[in-house]
């Protein structure tokens, strides 16, 4: 019989923490000594090997594995070397969801956090990597990058603190078509980590403007307008949310749009449905939302979805678990309510993964959902963490996950049904083509696959 997963099933909450995405001082590297780095590699490779969801651990002999690369961690005189060795493991199985997050990175982030009584700065940028350069692809309205002059579309030719030269050079090296996208998710998420710091601080940045002319800009950190969200031994993660409501000749559609799946978004949700529950369109914006806690995919569907279907499978070692929905029937104040059944799109690209991926496609195995964008990450799996003996925190992933439909997405990620992707030419244009044509689809026209979409007049 099926059991309950705890709630500690994470994904791209990992995914962000693994790629350093928040505010820390990181101290330099020290030296570990022989019993504790062999301890670390040990306990990384049991655990793995008590909880990886294939007992064929992909044709490897597990025990071979580590008589192999045991001799690394012996041999190591750094924490750097440890990681080399238990990553070893991780490049045999080539699943997502296997990372280490270095212990000191873990705890300047949450001592960094700390230190800022929850209000860490950000210049309010975003950056996706198009047409291999790593690009300004949202600027905060109001935000200080915004008041410095930064503008979307522009090129980002260094940032402090990040060898963004040496990432981009790395990835051009990169042969296999699955390590080339995880560093297409991974670099702007470095480079986004670095704009974040403390709230007053000051972020050296260069860029190469539509222009071709090179800026040198100066822009101080502002107090992140969210909420920073605690979960067990992970890096603090920063959640925000918005909605807004466009009105048109024939009433209304919305726009919710939030950055990682933790618990206040359940409370936010439901104050923004309140606000959208009359329009006859919504679009769920996961662009650049690399996940979090996978059983909130049960709660949020239940906001859209009236019967509790399935929106996929979760297969563990000797155990199953299906995401049903819970479709929600009253809210905080007690009243009967009914789940939204107006038009639902959902926006991806390249930076959308784990829950967000669960959740895009179980939706639209059900039917519920058109999905607009891009592809998105393909790291899709169920995963927990290890505190390891070197303070080291191991992300492992302990279960596979199929859709409603039997789909797996792990390493191809979520296709969508209308593919918009972002170009730095929209971009400098000031232009949401996915945005647009995902509005246009949930107000009612057509939407043509592919098409430059021509949207007729909707007000913010």
């Amino acid at each position: 019989m099926p059991r309950r997963f705890p709630p500690s099933l994470l994904a791209t909450a990992l995914i962000s923490a693994a790629c350093g995405r928040g505010p820390a001082t990181v101290p330099a590297p020290a030296r570990m000594d022989a019993a504790t780095a062999v301890a670390s590699f040990d306990t990384a490779w049991s655990r793995i090997g008590a909880t990886y969801y294939d007992t064929t651990f992909r044709g490897h002999d597990w025990r071979e594995l580590r008589a192999t690369f045991r001799p690394l961690a012996e041999r190591a005189t750094s924490p750097i070397e440890v990681r080399q060795a238990i990553e070893s493991l991780f490049v045999r199985l080539g699943d997502s969801h296997f990372y280490i997050v270095p212990g000191d990175v873990a705890q300047a982030m949450r001592a960094s956090s700390d230190e800022e009584s929850d209000r860490p700065g950000t210049t309010g940028l975003e950056f996706r990597l198009i047409d291999e350069r790593l690009l300004v692809s949202r600027v905060v309205p109001g935000s200080p990058a915004e008041q410095a002059g930064v503008r979307a579309g522009w090129e980002v030719r260094a940032i402090e603190g990040v060898d963004l030269i040496a990432m981009l050079a790395a990835r051009r090296r990169l042969d296999h078509a699955r390590d080339v996208r995880r560093a297409g998710l991974q670099i702007p998420l470095r480079a986004e980590s670095a704009t974040h710091g403390a709230p007053g601080g000051i972020v050296h940045m260069r860029f190469r403007r539509d222009d071709g002319r090179e800026v040198q800009l100066d822009v101080a950190r502002a107090a992140f307008d969210g909420q920073v969200v605690r979960y067990g031994p992970l890096p603090p993660q920063y959640f925000a949310f918005s909605h807004s409501r466009h009105a048109d000749d024939r009433g209304c559609v919305g726009v919710i749009r939030f950055s990682v799946w933790m618990l206040p978004l359940l409370p936010a949700l439901e104050g923004a449905m309140d606000e959208l529950a009359s329009c006859r369109g919504i679009v769920l914006d996961l662009r650049g939302n690399t996940g979090g806690v996978a059983a909130l995919v049960m709660g949020v569907s239940g906001f859209f979805v009236d019967r509790p279907v399935a929106l996929g499978t979760l297969q563990a070692r000797g155990t199953t678990l299906r995401y049903l929905v819970n479709p929600r029937r009253s809210n905080r104040r007690g009243e009967s309510v009914e789940p939204y059944s107006g038009a639902l799109a959902i926006l991806v690209d390249g930076l959308s993964a784990s829950t967000s991926e669960i959740f895009a496609e179980g939706m639209r195995d059900i039917g519920r959902v058109k999905v607009f964008g891009d592809t998105t990450a393909g790291e899709a799996l169920p995963a927990t963490l290890q505190k390891l003996p070197n303070g080291d925190l191991l992300i492992h992933a302990i279960a596979d996950f199929h859709s409603a439909n039997g789909a797996r997405i792990e390493a191809s990620g979520v296709a969508p049904d209308v593919v918009v992707p972002m170009t730095r030419r929209d971009l400098l244009k000031g232009r949401d083509v996915a945005l647009t044509a995902a509005l246009t689809w949930v107000g009612g026209a057509r939407v043509e696959a592919g098409a430059r979409v021509t949207q007729r007049t909707i007000r913010p």
